[in-house]
This record gives structure tokens, C-alpha cells and sequence, in this order.
């Protein structure tokens, strides 16, 4: 099969390459504009969203994404969560529907519609591709989420749900995502000097886990300051080569409690994990620091996806 390419002026290719996650730097193919999509992070696969089929999809997903979003909103610790966050008179209304199903419920009714029917233009108008239907849900489902946690302008970053959960594997056939939170004065360096390793240290893993350190950065206590005020995103994308999380990553080498462990063989391994704000369950880290030769040596194209307000620490 032919690869998808993307066909026009540079600041159009640089528009999809901010929807698809804001690159840090542009591929050098866009200088023909030209660019193979498979380069920008995308999701090539079976069902590419557009205005004839919008209506179809929407109908037969919004079922399973209303109690994805339900359970979530419902789940112990999301009040407390929302609650960081009260710079809109809409955040009182999300936090009554953490408090019960019955208002979760009522909550859904009333905005979800809304929320699938933005969204679905927005993949129309990004030429969003999805392996397949549980692919979008999983999309659909963590645009939601970052609409409620009023972080608006992160929806449309890749979901990788399903790499980084010993219990649901079902993103193991994609290619590795890596997320992990930074300093700006990290992201600074690596943009003077290109030295992947300064920022691999840490840890690093879901998109979830990455966010709930990042949500603290927009929303800090009064007394704390969260330094880790960067987020961004190692994509193992590449066609020459099987890196697919599946292919990089032992998951029956994840450990509990320590610091977790390098790379054994030719894969990496894990240490668990409880923090997904998004509400992933058996979610496990890459301990970043120990694996730089290996992760560094796959080449993954390095992405800024957001960085605090510029209020906040």
C-alpha cells in the first residue's frame, strides 16, 4: 500500500504538524512540500474520518465513549482533581457530576453531543486516520477528558492508550509513544544543542501519567511550585522498522515499587505506577535514564506538545 502523503504549501504541512502534536522541528521532506504522514507521528490505518462518514461514526461510537467518560468522571479522586481547576463557572457543574452516576449522567446528556460533534469536524479538518474503531473511541475519549480538565488546547495529541497497562494491551500494535514532563530550560537545551539524552532522565510513559504532573504545572497548589512545566513526546514512528510498543517493550518485566530498570535484551522494561490522571488502570513507567543508549539509539522524533501558561510557575 502506497504511503499517505501531504501535499501542499509549508505553512498548510505546518498546520497538520501542530495538530497532530506541535513538532519540534519540521521534516526535511516539507521543503519540497511533500511530506509522508507517517513522519508526523500519523496513525496510519483503516478509517479516516470526513464529512460523508462523520455522522456514521459518531452514531456508533457515542455509546461506549459516554460510559468511558462516565466511569472516569465517577472514579475516586476526580472531584478532588477538578477542584485544582476552577477558572470557569461550567467547573462547578463538572464537579457535581464526579459526585454520583446519576448527575454524571445528567452531565453527559447535556454536553456530550456538543463535544463528539466539535471533535469530529476537527478530525475532518485535521484528515485524522484510525486503526480502527476502538482507536477513535480511545481518541474521542481522551479529547473529552482534556476538554473537561479545561486543557483545550492539548485535545488532538495522540492517545496512547494501551501501551503502557500490563492489563490492556491494545495499543501494542501501534508505534511507541513515550511521554514524560520536563523543565522549560530542558526543552531550551535540547532545541540549541539536539542532545536527545539531556532529556532522557526520569521517567516516562502514558499520556495520562505525563499529565498528571502537567496539570499541577497549570494548576499549582498555593504553596507548592511545580517545576515540570513542559511536556513532550518521544515517537518511535518508522516504517523501515517494527517499533511498535509490542516490539520495544517486555511487559513481563514490570517490576513493583523501586526505581524500575533498564532495558533487557533488545527491550525496555517498567516499574508500576498509580498516577494516570486520565484513568488508565495497571499503568507502569519507563525508567528513561537507564535506557538512554537504547531509546536514543531508535532515533524517535523528539515533540514539544505544551508547556504551562505563562501565569502560572
Amino acid at each position: 500500500m502506497p504511503k499517505k502523503q501531504l501535499k501542499g504549501d509549508k505553512e498548510s504541512i505546518q498546520k497538520v504538524v501542530n495538530n497532530r502534536g506541535g513538532a519540534a522541528r519540521m521534516p526535511p521532506e516539507a521543503a519540497n512540500n511533500i511530506v509522508d504522514e507517517d513522519l508526523l507521528g500519523a496513525v496510519g490505518g483503516l478509517i479516516t474520518i470526513t464529512d460523508e462518514n462523520k455522522r456514521e461514526y459518531n452514531d456508533r461510537v457515542s455509546k461506549n465513549v459516554s460510559s468511558n467518560i462516565k466511569n472516569w468522571l465517577t472514579s475516586k479522586g476526580m472531584t478532588a482533581t477538578l477542584s485544582r481547576n476552577r477558572q470557569s463557572k461550567k467547573m462547578k457543574e463538572e464537579i457535581a457530576a464526579t459526585k454520583s452516576n446519576d448527575k454524571a449522567q445528567k452531565y453527559l446528556g447535556k454536553n456530550l453531543k456538543t463535544y463528539l460533534d466539535e471533535l469530529f469536524i476537527r478530525y475532518v479538518e485535521t484528515n485524522r486516520t484510525f486503526y480502527n474503531q476502538k482507536d477513535l473511541e480511545d481518541q474521542l475519549s481522551q479529547d473529552i477528558k482534556l476538554r473537561i480538565l479545561k486543557l483545550d488546547d492539548m485535545v488532538g495529541i495522540p492517545h496512547n492508550y494501551g501501551q503502557f497497562s500490563s492489563e490492556d494491551k491494545s495499543g501494542g500494535n501501534k508505534p511507541l509513544r513515550i511521554f514524560r514532563t520536563t523543565e522549560s530550560e530542558d526543552w531550551e537545551m535540547y532545541q540549541a544543542n539536539n542532545d536527545i539524552k539531556k532529556l532522557l532522565r526520569g521517567h516516562g510513559g502514558s499520556f495520562g501519567q505525563a499529565l498528571d504532573y502537567f496539570y499541577k504545572s497549570r494548576n499549582p497548589p498555593a504553596s507548592k511550585e511545580i517545576p515540570d512545566n513542559t511536556m513532550i513526546m518521544f515517537d518511535f514512528s518508522n516504517d523501515d522498522e517494527d517499533r511498535s510498543a509490542s516490539r520495544l517493550i517486555d511487559y513481563n518485566e514490570i517490576i513493583g515499587g523501586a526505581e524500575g530498570e533498564g532495558p533487557k535484551g533488545d527491550r525496555l522494561t517498567g516499574k508500576s505506577e498509580q498516577n494516570d490522571i486520565l484513568g488508565e488502570s495497571k499503568v507502569f513507567s519507563i525508567h528513561l535514564g537507564k535506557s538512554q543508549d537504547f531509546i536514543s539509539g531508535k532515533n524517535p522524533a523528539v515533540f514539544r506538545i505544551a508547556k504551562a501558561r505563562e501565569d502560572n510557575p
